[in-house]
């Protein structure tokens, strides 16, 4: 339970003693206050009766013996300011009544008016609480779009790691094909100091092919051409031979079968490279 809710749940909890302790006053007080009367009453009523009795008796005495009469009527006059005396406690005693009873109506009206208070705090606790189970909702949901936003955030950086990670690998090989172009530059370098310009052997641009098959000695190949814009290919082109991974040397088409497919020889194989097999690629170049 969060901090709000304990201090509601101590409120209504002072709120019920305090109204226990007022009705307990209340009720009590109601008690002694009845029973003080009854005991006047009680005592009141027995004082008169035992005064009229003795009277009774006294005037019974008197009109046996004339003798006796004055005592007696002395007696009756005692009897009488007793009886009266009884009777002014008890007219005094019934206004404190009255007026301790003015009084409970007017602490009545005012434990009514406690009660109506301590209804109004009820509700206003109740809304309260109502509003608290509100907020807890909506910390709830807070929370949990707190989690998501957190998720998003880690996917989010393994997908930009991802992605460096990514860049990171096509920068090198990027780098690693502008090292082996250089390499296939200055091989063709190479190939132009030691031969000399190409002039007739070099084949249109865009001309590229497959090897189909190799000889036995790995220098006759069967390349099929494409790329192709006018006519058929000429006896004596030179093409780069190369794969993914390295370059192979050169080779000059030897004879024209025609549809594309020509027989070419390796002329200047490149040092250290693998021998030509099928599905290496072949393209023309220029210096």
């Amino acid at each position: 339970m969060s901090t709000v809710g304990r201090i509601f749940l101590v409120l209504n909890l002072v709120l019920t003693f305090i109204l226990c302790g007022f009705v307990a006053a209340y009720l009590y007080a109601g008690m002694s206050y009845r029973q003080a009367y009854e005991a006047v009453m009680t005592t009141a009523n027995t004082d008169v009766t035992q005064a009229q009795q003795e009277r009774d008796t006294f005037k019974a005495q008197a009109e046996s013996s004339e003798g006796e009469n004055k005592a007696l009527r002395q007696q009756v006059q005692d009897l009488a300011k007793r009886a009266d005396d009884a009777v002014r406690a008890y007219v005094t005693e019934r206004s404190s009544m009255e007026t301790l009873a003015a009084k409970m109506g007017d602490f009545s009206g005012r434990l009514d008016g406690w009660d109506g208070i301590y209804r109004d705090l009820q509700a206003k606790t109740g809304e309260l609480n109502k509003e608290l189970e509100g907020l807890k909702v909506a910390q709830a949901q807070a929370a949990e779009d707190q989690r998501l936003a957190r998720n998003r955030e880690v996917a989010a950086a393994a997908s930009l790691i991802r992605s460096e990670n990514q860049l990171q690998a096509l920068m090198d090989q990027n780098s690693q094909l502008l090292g082996k172009m250089d390499e296939k530059d200055a091989t063709i370098a190479v190939y132009t100091q030691l031969y000399g310009g190409l002039g007739e052997g070099i084949a249109p641009p865009n001309l590229v092919g497959r090897v189909t098959s190799v000889a036995a000695d790995g220098k006759i190949l069967t390349v099929e051409l494409s790329g192709l814009v006018n006519g058929d290919p000429k006896a004596g082109w030179q093409l780069a031979l190369y794969n993914e991974r390295e370059f192979k040397g050169f080779v000059a088409i030897s004879h024209v079968q025609g549809g594309g497919v020509v027989t070419c020889r390796l002329v200047w194989p490149a040092q250290g490279a693998s021998a030509p097999t099928s599905g290496d690629r072949v393209a023309s170049y220029s210096l």
